[in-house]
């Protein structure tokens, strides 16, 4: 172990986490690090893309005060405080960023078994990165890590399976009225029924990526995609993540999704709908309702099982005549066909 390294894990156990810095390269914009977090406080690390040295490093630390502190931060979550006069919003770092990104912390966790999450700021007329005004300079110096890499070289398929889950065409068009477009998916809800599945049924876990699907007009669309994080108990997340207290709890759940609908419209996805038990917690890509998949990738899309792969049931020519193969289950696809759908998250 050298003498940097050493410093390094000094940090870690005096301050919680030490702070890489790795200066800007040709087009490529500076970004800094934490290292040890993970470890200490278990919070997610976090990384700040684009800023100088000083003002990365002093955001980096005050995000390890905060969670040291026992403060909680999550994916698509605003806060304030960081920058003066400015709210921030946090996105997960999907892994296959890893390699590029955070060499140091492979090498800490011995693995990739560690989480991220990107601090993204907005410009001082208050425009961010995905804003359509936002500039191409800006959208340059602040990539957005929380979608796949893409590029000539290998996609990276998250650890775990990855899941279609079709969404129906009604609940995407009251999604969309309540402004969903551009949110990321943070929420799935499991239940009994075919058209909200038991996902823990279908062998959904922590680590696995949903692609949520929905299909109209014989086209398929992919709304988001989200890794999962962990299954909580339905009462649980009306009380601990919605922060409802008993006299919500104790409802019927079809009673209670139609009050909360009318009390709180803007949660949006949020909202517990139909006949759930489960709710799945994760760190999504932001939905998009009008993502389509082009018909030749359609065709190739192949789903695995015990019995072997199978593809799309009801097809022609790429065009989907029924959707009726992909409701009601959280069905596995190949490692190909899950790389073809990654690469098109981020579009």
């Amino acid at each position: 172990m050298d003498a940097v390294e050493q410093k390094a894990i000094a940090d870690v156990e005096q301050y919680g986490c030490h702070v890489i810095h790795v200066m800007e390269e040709g087009d490529l914009p500076p970004f800094a690090y934490s290292v040890g977090i993970e470890k200490t406080s278990q919070a997610a690390e976090l990384v700040v893309v684009g800023l100088k040295q000083p003002m990365a490093h002093s955001l980096i630390n005050e995000y390890n005060r905060r969670v040291r502190g026992g403060e909680l931060f999550e994916a698509g979550q605003t806060v304030s405080g960081f920058l003066q006069g400015f709210d921030c919003q946090l996105r997960s770092v999907d892994p296959s960023h890893y390699r590029e990104y955070f060499g140091w912390n492979l090498r800490f966790y011995n693995g990739a078994r560690f989480r991220v999450l990107q601090l993204v700021y907005p410009t001082v007329e208050g425009i961010w990165p995905w804003d359509a005004d936002a500039t191409e300079w800006f959208r340059r110096r602040q990539p957005l890590l929380d979608v796949p890499a893409t590029g000539n070289g290998p996609v990276t398929v998250p650890v775990g399976k990855c899941h279609t889950l079709l969404w129906t065409n009604d609940y995407c068009k009251k999604l969309k009225r309540a402004g969903e477009t551009g949110k990321p998916l943070r929420v799935l809800f499991s239940g009994s029924h075919q058209s909200q599945p038991s996902l823990r049924a279908f062998g959904v876990g922590p680590g696995d990526y949903i692609f949520v699907i929905r299909v109209e007009k014989g086209r398929m669309f992919i709304v988001a995609g989200m890794r999962v994080r962990k299954y909580i108990h339905f009462h649980s997340y009306l009380a601990d993540v919605l922060g409802l207290d008993d006299s919500y709890i104790n409802r019927r759940p079809s009673d209670l999704e139609a009050v909360l609908a009318k009390e709180h419209p803007d949660w949006g996805h949020l909202l517990p709908w139909g006949c759930l038990t489960e709710v799945v917690l994760g760190d999504g890509t932001p939905i998009n309702f009008d993502r389509a998949v082009p018909p030749e990738i359609v065709q190739r899309i192949r789903f695995t099982s015990r019995r072997g792969e199978r593809p799309i049931k009801h097809l022609d020519g790429g065009v989907i005549k029924s959707s009726v193969s992909l409701q009601g289950g959280a069905y596995v696809l190949s490692e190909e066909s899950a790389k073809e759908l990654m690469r098109l998250v981020p579009s």
